[in-house]
């Protein structure tokens, strides 16, 4: 996806921030160091995010969401792939040189469920013995 990309009237990230075009074009250096990384280990740019995000464990587990059964493979296919230290530290200097710009979710969105992104803690549960299926359990409640 590129900031050029027309998103459906229906498809749900049309009212995401994080998808305006703008918000597209500011993260699109982060996107291309992900294609670049993904080129060179024979996958796809969201298994080398899935798989970053699986190498920060136990601080973050992530929540794939997919209503395909290709996207459900290719996203199990992320556990797959090893990123080397040199790989890692690719990522984490460019995270730390990029700004992301937009919001994950609306403030809107938040508020059908009674939250805000000024009070959210997430408290996640992971089942040891299923972690590497992406099973598990997360709970959102308010911070104190």
């Amino acid at each position: 996806m590129t900031k050029d990309t027309a998103l459906a009237e229906s498809d749900f990230r049309k009212t995401l921030p994080r998808f305006t075009p703008e918000a597209m074009e500011k993260n699109q250096a982060l996107v291309d160091l992900l294609r670049q990384i993904a080129a060179e280990k024979e996958a796809t740019p969201a298994q080398i995010a899935l798989a970053w995000l699986l190498a920060q464990a136990p601080r973050i587990v992530p929540i794939p969401g997919t209503s395909k059964a290709y996207r459900l493979e290719e996203n199990l296919g992320a556990a797959e792939i090893v990123l080397a230290s040199e790989d890692l530290a690719r990522i984490k200097a460019a995270t730390a040189n990029i700004h992301i710009e937009g919001e994950r979710h609306t403030e809107a969105g938040l508020k059908t469920v009674g939250l805000s992104y000024g009070d959210l803690k997430m408290s996640v549960h992971v089942d040891p013995r299923c972690a590497r299926t992406f099973r598990f359990r997360a709970r959102w409640r308010h911070s104190s």
